[in-house]
């Protein structure tokens, strides 16, 4: 520190002459100017420059340990309302855990009875917003029925923009239920020309007295999923049965090594081979008649570039299934009179698809909508596919779109373009509602009971959430359905971000 007898000047020559010390020092003849020009002596000048040194040598040592600030929030009750709803929403948190979330974020503690209150009034908010919606464009939905506490829930989703228009809990799932749930979103415009749904006889008979000119389509999840079921049910019997047999072969083996009676462990090794062959032999004919049940469920085929129509599929589908129904075990049997009794229903959406792709004929030709659909076959195969056969479906692809540009010229990406168009509208199928089911399912695990406030809040923030995945990535479903962006899904709900 600078001696208290030094000489007296002011504090900007006391930078001035620091600065000059501490930057040229070392260099002759530096402080014996300085001392002259400020009147200074020496160990004046000395202990300025140790002391501008010590400083900045602080100030650089500090800057280098401090982590950047990105931004200062000041946390007042619109921002911490809208950090509680978020929160609340954008994981499947309880509302003391959003309590803890908050207290670990901006060190505050806020009250159970606060959060509470702001949920709550979320929750009327997103009731009022979700009834102000306009479902007139909605013209074909996937209907289901999930579980909370036993208690069933009603749920649609819009097949083309994903919106999900009815989210209720009902003490029943009666056709009287789901006929009043949907009444309700008649009001708001709703008016289903096509429904997609599982067998359920309640969501049917609902589905007739609310929309009666609807066409009902099932569901080729559904059937598909029942398939693989039973199919991974006859492997691990089949995996139990090679199993058997192998001890049975090493049981005979020992018998023999060692000498003794072999009879009984022969025989054992004969019914062994013989439910084993009977084991892989039922899992082999029902993987093949799986197959052809599925390949049966497409509109369009290998062998022909006209579009399949929905009575000849469905007499097929009822031919797979009574060859199923041959098969000995009671799941096999009941998944073949499943798909015999809906057989109809699922090939119900070829009539309407072949329709419109008649018209495109008439514009592009057979042709090419034909190979257009085998071009649309190639990329849905592909998905999943192992890689060699993914080399000999893109081999099948290429020469498709050879033999489209031969046969359509330069209207050959206009043609392919609007086949597609039509084919992604198929609507044979609810994956989006089971989507929706797994989305949903952590939330009601949480929550224990669930209500239909939060029903609501829910499917406010499903609707208005920007997608970051998927076919829909960077859109949210109220955007595709009313064609307004949502830049800020709280705003809308009357919680703006204020700055």
């Amino acid at each position: 520190m600078i001696s208290p007898n030094t000489n007296a000047v002011s504090v900007s020559d006391t930078i001035k002459l620091s600065t000059l010390a501490l930057g040229r020092q070392g260099e002759y003849g530096n402080i014996t100017a300085i001392c002259r020009r400020y009147g200074v002596s020496r160990p004046t000048v000395y202990a300025h420059a140790r002391q501008a040194e010590a400083v900045l040598v602080e100030a650089f040592a500090r800057r280098s340990t401090e982590k950047r600030v990105l931004a200062r929030v000041a946390v007042d009750r619109a921002r911490l309302t809208r950090a509680v709803i978020s929160t609340y929403l954008e994981g499947a948190n309880s509302m003391r855990q959003v309590q803890a979330l908050v207290q670990s974020f901006y060190g505050l503690h806020v009250g159970y009875g606060t959060i509470h209150a702001i949920i709550v009034e979320a929750e009327r908010q997103a009731a009022v917003f979700n009834r102000s919606v306009d479902l007139s464009h909605i013209r074909a939905a996937a209907l289901d029925e999930l579980f909370s506490q036993g208690k069933p829930v009603l749920a649609g989703i819009d097949l083309d923009t994903d919106y999900l228009f009815l989210l209720e809990q009902r003490k029943g799932r009666s056709g009287t239920d789901w006929a009043e749930a949907l009444e309700s979103c008649k009001k708001q415009g709703l008016a289903l020309e096509t429904v997609v749904k599982d067998a359920g006889t309640g969501l049917a008979a609902g589905v007739s007295r609310a929309f009666p000119a609807a066409e009902h389509r099932d569901d080729t999840f559904h059937a598909v999923y029942a398939m693989r079921k039973v199919l991974g049910r006859l492997e691990k019997s089949g995996w139990a049965a090679m199993e058997r047999l192998h001890e049975a072969e090493v049981e005979l083996a020992r018998a023999k090594r060692e000498r003794e009676w072999t009879a009984s462990a022969s025989q054992r090794l004969w019914r062994a081979r013989k439910n084993f062959d009977e084991a892989a032999g039922r899992h082999d004919h029902f993987e093949a008649l799986m197959k052809e049940a599925r390949e049966a469920m497409e509109f369009v085929g290998w062998d022909s570039l006209v579009p399949r129509r929905g009575d000849a599929q469905a007499a097929v589908l009822k031919d797979i299934a009574e060859r199923m129904g041959t098969l000995n075990g009671k799941k096999i049997r009941g998944v073949a009179r499943y798909l015999k009794n809906r057989a109809p229903g699922l090939a119900r959406y070829m009539d309407e698809l072949g329709d419109r792709l008649a018209a495109l004929a008439d514009i592009y030709g057979t042709e090419v909508v034909g190979l257009s659909c085998q071009l649309w076959r190639c990329a849905k195969d592909n998905e999943g596919a192992k890689r060699w056969d993914k080399r000999k479906r893109l081999a099948t692809a290429g020469a498709i779109v050879r033999r489209i540009i031969r046969s359509a010229g330069e209207r050959a990406s206009e043609a392919t373009t609007a086949v597609l168009a039509i084919v992604a509208k198929r609507h044979r199928a609810s994956s989006a509602i089971e989507g929706f089911n797994a989305l949903l399912r952590p939330y009601l695990r949480v929550h224990k009971s669930v209500s239909q406030g939060f029903l609501e809040l829910f499917t406010a923030w499903r609707n208005l959430r920007t997608r970051p995945m998927g076919k829909h990535r960077g859109t949210s479903a109220y955007q595709l359905l009313t064609g307004q962006k949502v830049d800020d899904w709280l705003s809308l709900l009357g919680y703006p971000l204020v700055a």
